[in-house]
């Protein structure tokens, strides 16, 4: 029987996990302070931080690949700010307002199709461009194509990964009245928009420390919520590196017939 082997790397993602946990913070705290701003400034300053962290996460990103030349170049950093505002954009004009129509039965049903499709595929497709970017595949079509290969090639494994992360955070949530909570059912469109918006792993650490000032247990609230946030640094950035090294293994395969380089995170495992 051949041994088990640890599927998960901590060591060696210490220093991204480290920098995902201050930017999650950061991102935590600026998306608090927005709660109070009116309409329409709430969304538009919430689209562009998000936009800003989806900067921070590629940058994590490139950490947990192994850094190259140029990754952070600004022709790169452009296209990232520019995939991040788009997905931002789309969540905020597009999916959220789907939710807000239960009285409509046609638009309740696109939203449950699109808010579930969004759930499952967003996220890791979001990495699987970080990848090609990283990779230097300038070509948004090619880009496309490492997308697709990616997903054609590693589907179940992809999003088997994900899935595992999202049924954790959302279990997490249920039983602790967290921002995914869904008492009213499983609302995709609410469910994504909150996951984009609010369910960064300090978030609800953040919220605890605010909202719940003074009641009884609190700081009890505040441990769970420090070590929820550190389990999910700790998946995301084991996600991330598992997402990215399966794309790359498709492209290769794929176009350029080789096997993987000796010093991608692949061999290392």
């Amino acid at each position: 029987m051949k041994p088990l082997k640890n599927p998960f790397r901590f060591t060696s993602l210490l220093r991204p996990m480290i920098y995902l946990f201050l930017f999650s913070l950061i991102y935590g705290f600026g998306t608090l302070m927005l709660l109070d701003l009116p309409a329409p400034w709430n969304d538009i300053t919430r689209t562009l931080l998000l936009a800003v962290f989806g900067l921070g996460l590629y940058f994590v990103s490139t950490l947990i690949w192994g850094k190259k030349r140029k990754t952070l170049a600004l022709k790169r950093t452009a296209e990232v700010f520019g995939l991040c505002l788009f997905m931002a954009v789309f969540t905020t004009v597009v999916i959220s307002p789907l939710s807000l129509q239960g009285n409509h039965v046609v638009w309740l049903i696109v939203g449950a199709i699109l808010g579930t499709f969004c759930l499952l595929f967003a996220l890791p497709t979001l990495v699987l461009f970080f990848r090609a970017i990283y990779d230097g595949i300038d070509s948004f079509g090619e880009q496309v194509k490492f997308v697709r290969l990616a997903w054609k090639g590693r589907f179940w494994y992809i999003l088997n990964l994900w899935l595992m992360l999202f049924v954790l955070m959302y279990a997490w949530d249920n039983f602790m009245g967290g921002p995914l909570y869904s008492g009213g059912g499983f609302d995709a469109p609410s469910i994504f928009t909150t996951l984009m918006y609010l369910k960064e792993p300090t978030i609800y650490f953040e919220m605890i420390l605010l909202l719940s000032q003074g009641a009884a247990g609190t700081w009890e609230l505040t441990m769970l919520g420090i070590l929820e946030s550190l389990l999910m640094v700790f998946l995301e950035c084991n996600l991330i590196a598992a997402i990215g090294e399966a794309g790359q293994q498709m492209w290769n395969e794929y176009h350029y017939n080789k096997p993987i380089e000796k010093n991608s995170p692949v061999s290392r495992r």
